[in-house]
């Protein structure tokens, strides 16, 4: 599952199969917009943590190169503190508008020459928060291209799970949503008054 971090209005939850695989795609609602406050940020966030049980495989905060700001650093960071230790490994940047990784990769150079720019500031330290992992697509691409430039980002994704402690991140927080949602079911469903009188409990 992926949670992407985009400025849109509600929270959609997308199923789709590709490259002969099920992908569970989040879209989260406007994190990045500085109108929020923190409580409606993480209101949001714990939202987004339901649709994705047991856990999601990438944060993916997708961005354009020329948006970086000390708002959104402090915006993400909060994200980080939100879900807490670990979660690091699991969040990769993705910078649209970027026709090729060499793209990519002199952007990435160029900011590196200007280290008292703001928005590079900003830059080098989402880079870092999220252990340089760092993707590219093109908007305005060909559909073929695009394609690629997807499953390239998907095999990153697969090789950065490989080598997390699990294929997915949970924690303290993912565990309680997820006993309090299965809770919730099987009280509305009628399972658990049912369930008690049999002299079984699930929790």
């Amino acid at each position: 599952m992926l949670i992407l971090i985009d400025k849109i209005v509600s929270t959609v939850l997308q199923v789709e199969q590709r490259f002969g695989r099920k992908l569970e795609v989040v879209d989260t609602p406007g994190i990045f917009d500085t109108s929020f406050d923190d409580k409606t940020v993480c209101q949001q966030i714990a939202q987004c943590i339901g649709l994705t049980l047991p856990g999601f495989n990438a944060i993916c905060l997708v961005l354009r190169p020329d948006r970086f700001s000390k708002e959104m650093v402090e915006t993400v960071e909060l994200f980080f503190k939100f879900f807490g230790r670990g979660v690091d490994a699991y969040a990769f940047v993705i910078l649209t508008y970027m026709e090729t990784e060499e793209a990519m990769k002199n952007y990435i150079k160029g900011g590196e020459a200007k280290p008292d720019d703001e928005g590079q500031k900003a830059f080098q330290v989402l880079r870092k928060r999220c252990q340089d992992k760092l993707l590219c697509i093109d908007n305005k691409a060909s559909k073929n291209v695009k394609e690629q430039m997807v499953w390239n980002i998907l095999t990153a994704i697969d090789e950065a799970n490989a080598k997390a402690s699990r294929p997915y991140f949970q924690n303290r927080l993912t565990r309680s949503i997820e006993h309090r949602a299965l809770t919730d079911y099987y009280l509305t469903s009628g399972l658990g008054s049912k369930r008690s009188t049999d002299g079984n409990h699930y929790f």
